[in-house]
Parts: structure tokens; sequence; C-alpha cells
């Protein structure tokens, strides 16, 4: 070998060849299942596909592609073609003929990928093919079951499980492919002889997990014509380049390692430079990871739009595939295109070795390494800390109240031990940045430069806030602990000294860290803001805390002029607090309780129904050392004054500069209330106590938006009351997420009332899943997913309402939930 620096312009010559045979071994592109179904059935991305008749006599017909003119050089002369697949499972130990059809209509795709044992499918989606359509739900097949000649290229038998189903002799249908390519649609495979009862196949798909070659193949061997010696000009930049004289794989001596943060763009895994030497042809390339930690969510991407190759990845044993004969330029420019993406909302940091395989046409493989190191972002996409923070190296310097913080290296105005030498891997070094060094547990902090408050959390994941400069007039004082020798948790100690004592220590549940270590996290830091925490110091008291969501609705500027206000902030929080201790089995025996300002709230309701000012409480009883904590769906309305009876106003909270938010909860009518206009979904289910519950789980999942939208028109299947067992009821109270996707079932976009309501319709609802829609023989009664409409048209001045009574709307289980499994074995 040699080694060179240089900058040159090169002309490199390629010397003529003659005729090369070259075997490849091509993956599908496409392959799906078509189910015989009154319903739209689909299975695009399952492990499985499925060939023959089912118990019932259903048929199943298998559709795959290989995308021939994109993959193979257009000179090429086809010598052999054959297709194997690989059957998993049968219905039948007796043999049968299957044979390959030519389709002559466009088809790909889509994305569902059905739960269990695959046989039964899955409600399509859209660009699904399915039984009657190439494109879910836009375009029908121009004849039903896939437009497919009628004459098999070649058939096969299939034997039981563990046969394999061989497709020889396909040259002669693989060249009019590759020389048209417009017509090329792929095969059909299905029984020649479609009658009988339980004949049905399992075959691997291409995304079936196991790669030991039970994947559908397709096995080519073609000819290449002589290339004629040309030359070409490039101009180059080596920069310690080794040449190797014999093939190779040429990556940097000192390796490659990019770096992938949980909140950023994909990384490319090779470095510009990589490059392959030594060869003129290559059949394939893959790159394989070592360790998938975060499994599926781990993934290798390329785009390879305008090129002969095709990229394939295998999200379950994290391979990617690069297949097509092409040059050795051709691969390198396609391996620098390979990114590394993690769609894991909290990725695991580490790093993660990629080993690279390159086939070439003849010769030993070419192999070599580059490795991704992940990075954790540590805020959530909605604003939240992820974990403690140990890892934020931002550079926010202000706390959560918008005071600066003191560098990590000066001991003035606070002295302390959080030092650089004490934490040499903390990220102190020459910054007065928001840290956590010792991985407390509410988050990263800092020491601020107000002689008055010696340390504060900092909001490291939402806005930054400015505090406006104000004369300090007591010594509010807070210590991280008596000798401020490091520890593994930051204390929290409030104090009226600089100087505190053992016996003044806060135990890490009290409510302040109650309200941080639960997720409510906005209230909390109102509540530091407001300087009322310092209240909850001594004494027992209840605080009900309004959900993160409802902070959430507030923008920027809104939650600013809150902080910034600090009449408007503590008159809010106060009214939050009631002294005294007061769990969920106590509320339910109380009418009326005194706020921490002297402020009555009305209490109602018991057990799992309690609400408070009209406002439900959602989650209850989350102890502290010093009181209790209550979860509520809103903000407090002040002017509520008559808890029995209830409309839709909409309290709101006043801000500062005439800004006001308006909170969607359950309230009273009041003079003076914040309405929404009359007839609104909203209004027509809040005035009728047939639908208490329906309003109660909408609210407590944060799911009336709709029913709120003016700017909307929705159609509601509303359950009433009778409709929900106990059992139903208290699951939908105790999981709001299950709530939420209940309700979004129930819920159609746009008006549709009883007329329109046809037999055979299918809409989508808010939820994704379609609801289906009969009428009875005499054309008197709608039924949606087989339940009775019992009143319908209800108007609204945003839709229309229809009551159903037997049992709310089921949606079905998500294939993308894994705390729900599904094993059905329905072959229908």
């Amino acid at each position: 070998t040699t080694t060179t620096t240089t900058t040159s312009s090169t002309t490199t010559t390629t010397a003529p060849t003659g005729p090369v045979d070259v075997s490849t071994t091509l993956p599908p592109t496409d392959d799906v299942t078509l189910y015989d179904s009154t319903a739209d059935l689909a299975n695009d991305v399952g492990s499985f596909m499925f060939a023959g008749n089912a118990a019932n006599g259903r048929q199943r017909r298998v559709l795959i592609a290989f995308g021939i003119a994109d993959r193979v050089a257009a000179d090429a002369d086809i010598r052999s073609a054959t297709l194997i697949l690989h059957v998993n499972e049968s219905s039948s130990d007796t043999d049968q003929l299957y044979g390959i059809y030519r389709v002559t209509q466009a088809w790909e795709e889509g994305g569902v990928n059905p739960p269990g044992d695959e046989y039964s499918g899955a409600d399509a989606d859209d660009g699904s093919p399915t039984w009657f359509f190439s494109d879910f739900d836009d375009t029908f097949w121009s004849q039903v079951g896939g437009s497919a000649s009628n004459t098999a290229i070649a058939t096969a038998t299939a034997g039981g499980a563990g046969s394999v189903l061989r497709f020889d002799n396909l040259e002669d249908e693989i060249q009019r492919q590759l020389n048209n390519p417009s017509q090329n649609h792929g095969f059909m495979i299905r029984p020649v002889s479609e009658t009988g009862f339980g004949t049905v196949r399992r075959f691997e798909s291409r995304q079936n997990p196991n790669t030991l070659g039970v994947r559908p193949r397709l096995q080519l061997v073609f000819r290449r014509t002589g290339t004629t010696p040309s030359s070409e000009d490039t101009t180059t930049t080596q920069a310690d380049t080794t040449t190797p004289s014999t093939a190779a794989l040429v990556l940097p001596a000192a390796g490659f390692d990019a770096t992938y943060l949980e909140d950023g763009e994909p990384v490319k895994v090779a470095p510009a430079t990589i490059n392959i030497v030594g060869t003129n042809s290559i059949t394939s390339a893959s790159l394989q990871f070592g360790t998938l930690p975060d499994g599926r969510d781990e993934r290798l991407e390329a785009n390879l739009a305008g090129s002969n190759l095709v990229a394939l990845y295998n999200p379950f044993n994290g391979q990617l595939t690069i297949t097509g004969v092409g040059t050795a330029a051709s691969y390198a420019a396609a391996l620098r295109l390979v990114e590394y993406n993690n769609l894991d909302s909290e990725p695991t940091p580490g790093s993660r070795t990629i080993s690279y395989a390159v086939f070439p046409t003849t010769g030993a493989t070419l192999t070599g390494t580059t490795t991704v190191t992940v990075g954790t972002s540590v805020c959530y996409p909605n604003g939240t800390l992820i974990g403690t923070g140990a890892d934020y190296r931002g550079t926010r310097s202000t706390t959560r109240t918008g005071r600066v913080c003191q560098s990590w290296d000066n001991q003035t105005v606070h002295t302390h031990s959080r030092t650089t030498t004490n934490f040499p891997n903390a990220g102190l070094a020459n910054n007065n940045y928001c840290r956590n060094p010792d991985n407390d547990p509410i988050g990263p902090f800092c020491y601020t430069m107000d002689p008055a408050r010696r340390w504060e959390y900092c909001d490291v994941c939402g806005p930054e806030v400015t505090r406006p400069t104000a004369t300090v007039t007591s010594a509010d004082t807070t210590t991280r602990s008596a000798t401020d020798a490091p520890t593994t948790t930051a204390e929290m100690t409030t104090t009226a000294a600089a100087t505190t004592s053992a016996s003044q220590v806060a135990t890490a549940s009290d409510l302040t860290d109650a309200l941080a270590l639960n997720g409510y996290r906005n209230f909390a830091f109102l509540l530091t803001a407001s300087g009322l925490d310092t209240v909850l110091e001594s004494g027992t008291y209840t605080v009900f805390a309004p959900s993160e969501s409802v902070f959430s609705a507030l923008s920027g500027a809104e939650f600013t002029a809150l902080l910034n206000d600090q009449d408007a902030l503590r008159t809010l929080i106060s009214f939050h607090i009631v002294p005294g201790r007061y769990t969920a089995a106590d509320l339910a025996g109380e009418s009326r309780l005194t706020t921490l300002d002297n402020r009555t709230l009305f209490v109602q309701g018991s057990g799992v129904r309690i609400s408070v000012q009209g406002v439900p409480v959602v989650n209850t009883d989350i102890l502290a050392a010093n009181g209790v904590l209550h979860e509520v769906s809103g903000i407090f309305p002040a002017d509520y004054t008559t808890p029995a009876t209830t409309s839709t106003a909409e309290p709101t909270t006043t801000l500062p500069d005439s800004t006001t938010t308006t909170v969607t909860q359950v309230a009273t009518t009041t003079p003076g209330s914040t309405m929404k206009p009359a007839g609104s979904i909203f209004n027509v289910l809040i005035s009728d106590q047939d639908y208490s519950d329906l309003v109660f789980l909408a609210v407590g999942s944060s799911a009336t938006a709709p029913f709120n939208d003016l700017n909307n028109n929705y159609t509601v299947f509303a359950p009433i009351n009778s409709a929900f067992t106990t059992t139903l009821r208290d699951a939908l109270i105790s999981d709001r997420a299950l709530a939420k996707n209940v309700i979004d079932y129930h819920i159609v976009p746009g008006t549709y009332k009883m007329a329109d309501l046809t037999s055979g319709l299918r809409l989508r609802t808010l939820h994704g899943f379609r609801l289906t829609f009969t009428r009875n023989s005499d054309d008197s009664r709608v039924a949606v997913n087989g339940i009775p409409i019992t009143v319908a048209d209800i108007p609204a001045s945003n839709g229309v309402v229809h009551n159903i009574a037997v049992q709310p709307l089921v949606p079905p289980v998500s294939t993308t939930t894994t705390s729900q499994t599904s094993t059905s074995t329905s072959t229908s």
C-alpha cells in the first residue's frame, strides 16, 4: 500500500471487460396479503403472508413485487430467475398446486401490521391494498380480489409447514419487467384451484424477524455486455489516506464516531471519505447493528432515490441491506447517505457499533465498522424534564423565578461545595449554567446571585423567565445543607437564616417535593414563584393541583404575565390550598372548605367522583409529610356559587395586562361567567344529566376540545350513563389515556344526520379507526358497529349528537400499543 496527501485532478480509465455473468439475490420491495372479506382487511407490514382458502372458504392471496427496473442494470440479459417462499405454517398437510400470476394494476404496501398470528388481518388504512381496493379507499381494483392475469406464469407445489414453494423459469417475465418498467406491478401468488376449505399456507414476509433464509427472495443470474473504455475527470482531496493495492472498504484509521441526540436530526453513520477501492462491481452491501438497546425504535435509513440501488431496513434484526448491481463508486455514495435515527422518546445512552459487509461481484467480502454514540436530551417534546436532568449541558443561567445563577467556580455571593473538584464530570467548569451535579431528584438547580435566595431549581425545559429588579426586604435564605458537603441528592431545606439546624430540614416528601416528583411541575413552579411555598413549611395542608395540560395551554406571554403579577399569582395559588389534611374520604363528608386566603370552596360527590368548585378531582390522595395532594382537571373558578346547577360556563383566569386564558371544565351558571355560545356540543351534553358520565370522563381525560370547537363540526355518538358498567366506568376513570381513546372513537369530524348514515357507510373517527353503519330491513333504525342509535339528530351549533344506550363503542386494539395484545385465531 501507499500513503499520499494530495489535491489533484485525477483521470480514471476503466479497462474494457468481456461479458460477465452476475448472480444476485433480491428481497421484495413490497409484499401484502389480500383477504376475501366483506370488511376491508389488510396486512401490509406484518411478519407473514397468506395464500389459500381459510376454514370458512374465504380466499387469501399474496401480492409481491421486487422493483426490477430500479435494481438491475437496464442492459442486463436475464439468464435465470427463481422465486422462493418458505411455508411457515399450513392448514393442510396435503400438497397443493400454486400459481404465480402477473399483476396488471399498480399497488404498494400501506402501513397495517395485524396483531397476533395475522390470519384475520386488520382494518385497512389509507393506501393499503385490500380485496376491493388497490389503494384503500381511493382506487378500486379493476377486478375484485386483485387485478392479475388469468394464466399462471409458472406453477409449483406447496407442502406442509417447513416446506419451500419454489417458482423456477421466471427469466422471461423478469426480462419483460426490466424492459417495460411501467408495466411492472409484481406478482400474485395463489392456489391454481381456489376451492375447498382449510388450505391456506402462511409464508414469512420480507418484514419477518427470522433472517435464516426464510424470507421471500428472487434469485437472479444475468449477463452484462462489456463496457467501453472511458475517462472521467474528477478533482479529489485526500488527507492521509491509505490506498490499498487490493479491494478494500476504506475508513479512517482512527475510526469514525457520530453523535446522535434524542431531540436532534438523524446523523450520518459513515464519514464523507468512506470509499470502496480495488473492485469494479458490487452486488450488495449490509450494515448491521451490534446491539439494539431500544429495539425497533432504532433504525438505519438511506434515501437512494435516483439511484439504481435499493435500501431495505429490517427493524427486527437491525440490518440495512443495499441491493442492486452497481459500481464501487455508486455503493460508496450510498453508504455516505446512510443515517441513524432513534424514535424512542427516551433513547438509551451509549455507543452502537455498526458493522459493514460489502459484497463484490468477485472476490472476498469487504468489511469495516463505525460507531454511533447516543446522547440524551433532558426534555420531552411537551416541555417536561426527562428523569433528573443530570445530563443537561445547556446554557440556561437563570432559575425558574428568573434569578441569575452564580458561577460554580465562585464562592460569592454564596459559598458551597458543588465545585468542579468535587464533581469533575458534572459540567460545572467555567460557567454559571443550571446543572444537577448530585442527581437531585427534582432536577437542575444553581446557586443564585441574589443574597436573599441561596439556591433555586431551574426550569431548563420551559421558557426562560426574566425577573424584574427588586429590593430585597427579607432574609429569604435557602440552604442546601448545614455542612454543604457533596451528597447523592440535593437537600431541600428552607430556613429564615443562613445557617440551618438538623431539625429544620424538610423531608423529600413534603408537599413542594410531592408536586414536583409527581409531575405537577408548572404548579410547583408557580407555587415557588408566588412565595407561598414558605407557608407550607409549618402545619398541614391540602393542595389541589390543576393538571399539567391546563398550564401547557397557556402561551409563553400569558405564563410570563402571570409570573410578573405577584398579586394575581398569589390569589390564584392560595385559592387551591386549604389548611388541614383532607383525604378523598374526608372530602366526601364536606360541603365547604376554607382556603388559605379565607375564601370558600364547594365540594360535591364521593368516592371516585368528587368535584371541587365544579371541577372534577381526577387523582386523589398523593400523601406528603405535611399534607395531601389532589389533582383537579382545571383551575377553580372564583365565582362558583350554585353547585346544584351545571352548565357550560367556562371559568377564566384573569392574567395581568387584561390577558385571559380559558380553561375548559365543568362549571356553573353564574352572573358574569364566560359562556360558550348556546347550543355547542358541550352545551348539549352538559345540559342533560344522562350524559354526566361521558362529560366527567371527557373532562378528566382532556378530551373536550371537539365539543367546544366552534370552528369545525363534529358528529358525536354519545353513550348515556346506563351504557357504562361500573367496571368499565372505573377503568376509564383510572386510565385517562384509555378514556381519551374511547371518547375519540365516538367522535367523527363533520355533521352526519340520521338520513346520512346509509347502510355500509364507514366513517373515520378522531381515534383513527372507522365506524361502520347498518340499517334494519325497513330502514327505520340505524346501528353503529352493531349498536343501535336510540335518539338521533340532537342539533348543536357545531354538529349533531346521537344517543347510544346499549354500550359504549369499543375501539379496535391498536397495533402500536405494546400494553395490549391480541391472539385472535379467527380465519373469517
